[in-house]
């Protein structure tokens, strides 16, 4: 089945774009804590800014002392040394799912992809040169997935998108074609119960591979490396005595190597960061700081 995104024209549509248009607000400096704030989560990681580290795209309750409160997408810039900027407001009332953050593209910006949390449809939001992002485009509906991930998973230079079915116990793989669509789905891995997943090139080979927890292996987190035959290989233990959640994948520090990032469950601990070596293998975790 190919995918061709479209532009949508709707009053619904056009609101959706005033508000994606926001433009980030500069970040003021502000004291340094060990985790996020109360209420906000990882939504996404990717090169928001183009600067060679991997930034945390971040929701949050806009009124957190309020049961029931809209949702915001911030961003937290990445910076050298393994730390994060205060959270800069990139769009107010983001109600949706899964999202995903990678030139899907290939204009050398990073864009969102998202599954509408109400109708499972499944949307880009193009970047654009100022930092905003453009007009939602419905890239297919019904998408009865979660976890999202974008990268180069078959090594052909396009975009290709991973996704979990809604049974937590098989991965998808969408390849990229050239003239920006998608073909798929197709079934590339499956017997682990997967509760979180995130993308990077983490052994170094150029091809983007994922990283995966298993329910039923709480403690440990597992590699699903890319192939250039358009699957993904065997899971293999990553790392052991991995009792994290919110683990994402990316260059944190600007090195040129994939790196993980991890919280300790139910957020009993700081945030830390395992440094990549670029061949699969990590150092010790160290604590990493986030801005106020």
């Amino acid at each position: 089945m190919a995918w061709t995104a479209r532009l949508l024209t709707t009053g619904a549509a056009a609101a959706a774009v005033a508000l994606a248009n926001a433009v980030p607000a500069q970040a003021a400096e502000s004291p340094q804590r060990d985790g996020l704030l109360d209420s906000e989560s990882i939504g996404a990681v990717g090169d928001y800014d183009g600067d060679g580290v991997t930034d945390l795209f971040t929701t949050r309750m806009s009124n957190p002392d309020v049961m029931v409160s809209p949702y915001n997408l911030s961003v937290r810039k990445g910076r050298k040394d393994g730390s994060f900027g205060s959270p800069e407001l990139l769009i107010r009332n983001w109600g949706t799912g899964w999202t995903a953050a990678a030139d899907v593209n290939g204009d050398g910006r990073v864009d969102l992809l998202f599954r509408e949390t109400d109708t499972s449809d499944l949307y880009l939001l193009p970047g654009q040169k100022d930092g905003s992002f453009g007009a939602k485009r419905l890239i297919t509906g019904g998408f009865d997935y979660n976890h999202i991930q974008v990268g180069d998973f078959n090594g052909d230079g396009k975009a290709d998108v991973v996704a979990m079915d809604n049974s937590w116990s098989a991965l998808y793989m969408w390849t990229g074609r050239a003239d920006g669509t998608l073909s798929g789905p197709t079934k590339v891995a499956e017997g682990l119960l997967f509760t979180g997943t995130s993308a990077s090139d983490v052994n170094g080979d150029g091809v983007t591979d994922l990283i995966a927890h298993d329910a039923h292996r709480g403690d440990e987190l597992f590699l699903l490396a890319g192939n250039k035959n358009g699957g993904l290989d065997t899971p293999k233990v990553l790392l052991n005595n991995f009792s994290y959640q919110s683990t994402m994948a990316g260059d944190f520090n600007g090195d040129g190597k994939a790196d993980i990032l991890a919280t300790p469950l139910w957020r009993s601990g700081p945030m830390l960061l395992w440094k990549g070596n670029g061949d699969g293998t990590f150092s010790e975790p160290s604590q990493v700081t986030v801005d106020s």
